[in-house]
């Protein structure tokens, strides 16, 4: 098994996820990759060839910091029956209340992310110009000083 995060926390490492399923077909390893960070907005790790995804439902999924809880995405039929027999063996599925908490959250996830990456950019640029900052860490077109 490959287990992977895109971007990494606490560093925000990027890693190649095309790469990671390439190295995982080639020698038969599951892969899986944690998306709590950019969420199912901004990332979507399947579409790469990543086998299974997990997103925590607990951040931005949710938006209002009053449920715990996690999501499993699958790529096969398979992988989903061997998923829900595990969870379903160690009871650790989502109360009906906590489900529902969770879908009210996604419902404003795309204008909530969007605000994010808006807010985020208006910094970084701030950040770029400000004479007592050397470097910014943050998109590939932000131009940091050296």
């Amino acid at each position: 098994m490959l287990w992977i995060e895109t971007p990494s926390n606490p560093l925000l490492n990027i890693t190649d996820l095309e790469m990671v399923a390439d190295v995982a077909n080639e020698n038969q390893l599951l892969t899986i990759a944690d998306n709590t960070f950019p969420s199912p907005y901004f990332l979507r790790p399947i579409e790469y060839g990543i086998d299974l995804v997990l997103h925590s439902t607990t951040k931005y999924i949710n938006g209002h910091s009053d449920v715990i809880g996690g999501a499993i995405v699958t790529t096969t039929e398979e992988l989903a029956d061997k998923v829900h027999f595990l969870l379903n063996g160690m009871g650790i599925n989502a109360a009906p209340f906590d489900s529902w908490l969770i879908l009210r959250g996604l419902k404003t996830l795309p204008l909530r992310m969007k605000k994010h990456a808006e807010n985020a950019m208006i910094i970084a640029e701030f950040l770029c110009d400000h004479p007592k900052v050397s470097e910014v860490f943050y998109g590939s077109h932000i131009p940091s000083r050296a």
